[in-house]
């Protein structure tokens, strides 16, 4: 079973959850499955949940539901706890083998807005995150867009002056080049993502 049909067919089993309302699916699978922003996609499914409790429920019910097959056991999850209030979200339909299905995920302003904060942080060099922003910023409306922006720099880099994230972006341009080199994207194409994240970055956070 390849990527994308292993992961529909959990999403379709996490859809008849009864803590399905507490996962908001974000992240590229979201941009995959959801607003069908093609892309090299990681294979992971990336969830937002209101607390820590949802992670040990959905984690004991996972070991029933993948106990034969390998690729279910060892598929990765990745949970970041935030209060649902302190994002944008709403119901998505996602086709199955099975059927449609409903899943709470992140809108895409979101999802957009928390990728250039990772490309903000001094910790996170990805350059997937920055052909994820390029690739969504024509489905999107730029002053939702800044707003949430701007909402959540202030929630995640509390003090920091906008100027000085700016900087900090720019100045990580070698390091996103040499993780974009080793993921096989050509020079060229990196030049043109990066001056248009860049040029998008200040006229959201500058202007």
């Amino acid at each position: 079973m390849n990527k994308i049909s292993l992961c529909k067919e959990i999403l379709c089993w996490i859809s008849q959850m009864p803590i399905a309302e507490d996962l908001y699916l974000e992240g590229g699978a979201a941009l995959n499955f959801v607003y069908e922003i093609r892309r090299r996609f990681s294979g992971d499914l990336d969830f937002t949940v209101p607390d820590r409790k949802i992670i040990k429920i959905f984690k004991e019910e996972y070991k029933s539901f993948a106990k034969k097959p390998s690729c279910y056991i060892e598929f990765p999850f990745d949970f970041t706890i935030v209060e649902n209030k302190l994002f944008d979200w709403r119901w998505a339909k996602i086709s199955t083998k099975k059927g449609d299905i409903l899943i709470k995920t992140h809108t895409m302003e979101d999802i957009i807005a928390e990728k250039i904060c990772c490309v903000l942080s001094s910790d996170r060099i990805e350059y997937k995150d920055v052909i994820d922003i390029n690739k969504v910023i024509s489905k999107v409306k730029i002053e939702k867009l800044k707003g949430i922006v701007l909402r959540k720099i202030k929630a995640k880099f509390q003090g920091s002056r906008k100027e000085v994230l700016v900087d900090l972006f720019t100045g990580k341009k070698q390091k996103f080049l040499k993780n974009a080199s080793s993921n096989g994207y050509g020079l060229k194409n990196f030049n043109n993502n990066y001056f248009d994240a860049t040029r998008l970055i200040k006229k959201l956070l500058l202007k």
